[in-house]
Parts: C-alpha cells; sequence; structure tokens
C-alpha cells in the first residue's frame, strides 16, 4: 500500500507529490535489490527532486488567476469610490492590497 493511501496527511500536499513520494519509496522498498537505488547518492538525488517539488510554489490555473485579477480589479474599484469619511471602512481592504488611505 503506498504512503499515500495511508497517511493523515494525504490532503495537504498535492497530489503529484505524493506520486513522487510513492514512486521514491516504492523504489527504496523493493524486495529485489536490482529494483531499489544502486547507491546511496542515487537514492539522496531522488529524494532531492522530491524535496524539489514540496518547495515548488503551488501553480495556479488560468482561471484561478482570472479570479484573483478580477478581486484586485473590484477592491481598486472600490478604493476610487470611496468617499472622504469612508477611510476606516475601506483601510482594511487598502491594507490587504498594500496601499494606504
Amino acid at each position: 500500500m503506498p504512503p499515500s493511501a495511508i497517511s493523515p496527511e494525504a490532503s495537504r500536499l498535492d497530489r503529484t507529490i505524493w506520486q513522487a513520494i510513492d514512486a521514491l519509496l516504492g523504489r527504496a522498498l523493493q524486495l529485489k535489490p536490482e529494483n531499489r537505488f544502486a547507491s546511496g547518492s542515487e537514492w539522496m538525488a531522488a529524494w532531492d527532486s522530491v524535496n524539489d517539488l514540496i518547495r515548488r510554489p503551488p501553480q495556479q490555473s488560468p482561471l484561478d488567476r482570472f479570479r484573483g485579477a478580477c478581486s484586485v480589479s473590484l477592491l481598486l474599484t472600490q478604493l476610487q469610490e470611496c468617499q472622504p469619511g469612508d477611510d476606516r471602512e475601506m483601510q482594511p481592504y487598502a491594507t490587504a492590497i498594500g496601499s494606504t488611505l
């Protein structure tokens, strides 16, 4: 059974990361020595590759990027329409996008 099937942390990592972890450990735990890593350095190189996947920032889909752009656009529009007395009400929005009123 692969680690991704039994780990309580399975939902916290992307599926592609778990596939890499499963492949890495599956190869390391092979019964036949010829199916395992040939050396410690090969094993460490494989771990480094998995580590790179884990540390890579999550990729956003084009739809997620579009939604983010729309949210920022909406906030900017609201800030531009802000009246002089609205400063305290709109300040959290301004802070969220790195602006000040």
